[in-house]
């Protein structure tokens, strides 16, 4: 008897549990499906070390030598905060793009078994053959990782203004150039990763954040920039290749470049602290020494340079 009032009382909790489950949670989803409460999937994480000179800190320079910091009460820090996030994370979005699968989240089954349904993107179109690779192919990548990214990227850009969007179209064919030599070559172009990573951040901060400056102003500013897309270009191809004579030669003009262009902005006390951080470089190449631990003496040389020029300009 009390065995079958155990199994009643058992059977009845059973059936409890199984009504609470269906009003809860509906069979047909699962957890990964209830964990999306929006429409387009972000993830956040630090993915290199702090002090690499990437589009974060080459716009942090070009505000520096704007001179815009100099009056916090008068920067426009809603604008800044907006072309942060535009250099940092959407149009690190879209560079990684450029990469392939091997530098994207994966996507998941159903995403990556999912058809595309266009007559020129089906599995024996001339087009699809054309850029069919990366295993099984690219496209869902493209169409659910790369298009959000590129129109969010642009949707922030026209509130920043006509700068941030001819920047941001200027990203986007970098990155599909990158993509294309990458699969063309075998390799992803050093000088294009720079121009992403220094030249178009610093630009974006330069001009949204400029004072009316003259032209030789302008030139000068224009020159650091440039400088330091030469140095950034002779370090990535050190990174890559080890002791590389052509790095080393442009690291050196770049450097060359640094200190004259601070002598015509009349900033010696500058110039002094740029020589010291510059002078670990020549030790370790000297020595045929691995040059990752000096990433944080480039990054302060650059800062320092960059907020020279912008006391004196």
């Amino acid at each position: 008897m009390a065995n079958a009032e155990e199994f009643a009382t058992t059977a009845d909790g059973n059936a409890l549990t199984s009504t609470w489950r269906r009003w809860v949670t509906p069979r047909t989803l699962d957890a990964t499906e209830l964990a999306g409460a929006t429409l387009t999937n972000s993830q956040l994480w630090v993915d290199q070390a702090f002090w690499r000179s990437v589009g974060l800190w080459a716009a942090i320079a070009g505000l520096l030598t704007t001179g815009a910091l100099a009056q916090p009460g008068q920067l426009d820090w809603k604008s800044l905060m907006l072309a942060l996030v535009l250099v940092e994370l959407l149009w690190g979005a879209i560079w990684r793009l450029a990469g392939g699968r091997a530098a994207l989240l994966a996507v998941t089954g159903a995403a990556r078994i999912g058809r595309v349904w266009l007559p020129y993107l089906q599995h024996d179109s001339p087009a699809n053959r054309l850029l069919a690779g990366e295993d099984t192919g690219i496209w869902p990548y493209v169409l659910r990782s790369g298009l959000p990214a590129v129109v969010v990227a642009f949707a922030v850009a026209a509130v920043l203004g006509q700068a941030a969007l001819i920047l941001t179209t200027v990203l986007v064919i970098f990155t599909v150039l990158a993509w294309t030599l990458r699969r063309t070559l075998g390799g992803l172009p050093a000088i294009l990763y720079c121009l992403a990573a220094v030249t178009l951040p610093w630009l974006l901060a330069t001009a949204l954040f400029a004072p009316a400056w003259d032209e030789r102003a302008w030139l000068i500013a224009l020159a650091l920039v440039g400088l330091w897309t030469l140095h950034h270009w002779g370090a990535t191809r050190n990174m890559l290749f080890g002791y590389d004579l052509p790095g080393l030669v442009l690291m050196g003009g770049a450097q060359l470049g640094i200190c004259v262009l601070l002598i015509v902005a009349q900033a010696p006390l500058q110039l002094v602290f740029v020589v010291i951080l510059f002078l670990p470089t020549w030790l370790a190449a000297v020595q045929r020494m691995a040059f990752g631990r000096l990433r944080v003496l480039w990054l302060a040389a650059l800062l320092v340079s960059a907020l020279a020029l912008g006391q004196t300009l």
